[in-house]
């Protein structure tokens, strides 16, 4: 047993299948209590995933009430050695029997088909359970703080724990290889361990992912703008709520956002608000020209804001392209009606 990370309430929340582009818009409305939730991590004799990768260690990590408190139990079976690779899968197998969602980290690109792909290989049906892949939550929140958001590195900068006997990661499948072969190695209850650490680390990560989406606007050391995009789609008012606090705070890319959002939902109001808002910049003047153009209808506007972003033209593709917009507004300011002298509409 290791000591209970809390993580109950509220619900942790899955945002999809870790695509940088999009969200997975079947799951973003999933929510899983974490009582449901069961960790799960792999250790395997490489990182290539194909057919001659084989998955020796598999723990398995969940909340259990204890005496008195609750608890995070960790299980962990062992490949000892090849031909038991059936009996190890029927193990594993074994966990998966109850209706659980599997929680893990890159789980959905490496453990799961790794797992699945020793189990057509064994002949053994695959059980589908849901999935929660943390590593996209965790990109999307945190990938501004941080060098990276491998497990490792959240462990250190975002839970502040430090490992003081690990073995890297890298030398795991030669010690188990060596133990395959001799039956024996020394450090080998430190790749148990390792494992063990893991699943914690995974817990404490999903905690945290859990505790930013109780209440995402008061979310503070996170990816603000991120966190916006994920709640415009879960919940628009909360999403606006939490992109509006960051923009007011001079997150800029959160401005942007709710220029897009607010223009597709046809609030033009609020978006002419944030608009005006925004540093100069030649995004910011080429989009009131735009809006000026099109939305408003005045060339005349437009044609000053595209001025306005001349400073801003740092290379000769937008300088090109700033001219042709130039000549385009000034032939409809010119060509504006009424023109000066006419008194009325050519027949």
């Amino acid at each position: 047993m290791r000591p209970y990370l809390r993580m109950d309430s509220p619900p942790a929340v899955v945002d999809g299948n870790g695509s940088e582009a999009g969200i997975n818009r079947e799951e973003i409305k999933t929510s899983f209590p974490s009582d449901r939730l069961l960790f799960f991590d792999l250790e395997t004799t490489g990182l290539s995933g194909g057919t001659g990768t084989i998955a020796f260690l598999a723990g398995f990590g969940n909340v259990v009430q204890g005496a008195g408190n609750r608890e995070f139990e960790i299980r962990q079976y062992l490949l000892t050695d090849f031909p038991g690779e059936c009996d190890f899968l029927e193990a594993v197998l074994g966990e998966l029997r109850r209706e659980v969602v599997l929680a893990t980290y890159n789980g959905r690109t490496f453990d799961i088909p790794l797992l699945r792909t020793r189990c057509v290989l064994n002949r053994k049906a695959w059980l589908d359970r849901d999935h929660a892949d943390f590593l996209p939550a965790a990109r999307r929140l945190w990938r501004g703080n941080y060098a990276d958001c491998s497990l490792g590195t959240l462990e250190r900068e975002l839970l502040g724990r430090v490992r003081t006997l690990d073995i890297p990661g890298s030398r795991i499948p030669e010690i188990w290889l060596e133990y395959a072969r001799a039956g024996f190695h020394e450090l080998m209850p430190a790749v148990l361990e390792h494992n063990a650490e893991d699943l914690e680390s995974l817990g404490a990560v999903a905690a945290r992912c859990a505790e930013v989406h109780s209440d995402p606007v008061k979310a503070r050391d996170c990816d603000r703008s991120s966190l916006g995009i994920l709640w415009l789609r879960l919940n628009p008012e909360t999403g606006r709520s939490i992109l509006e606090q960051s923009f007011a705070e001079g997150d800029e890319r959160a401005g942007w956002i709710l220029i897009r959002h607010y223009r597709r939902q046809g609030a033009l109001d609020e978006y002419r608000r944030i608009l005006e808002a925004l540093s100069p910049s030649w995004d910011s003047w080429i989009e009131r020209s735009k809006d000026a153009e099109h939305r408003r209808k005045q060339p005349e506007a437009a044609l000053a804001a595209a001025r306005a972003a001349e400073p801003f033209a740092g290379s000769a593709a937008l300088r090109c392209e700033l001219e042709r917009r130039l000549r385009r507004l000034e032939r409809k300011s010119a060509a504006r009606w009424p023109r000066e002298g006419r008194k009325g509409p050519r027949r």
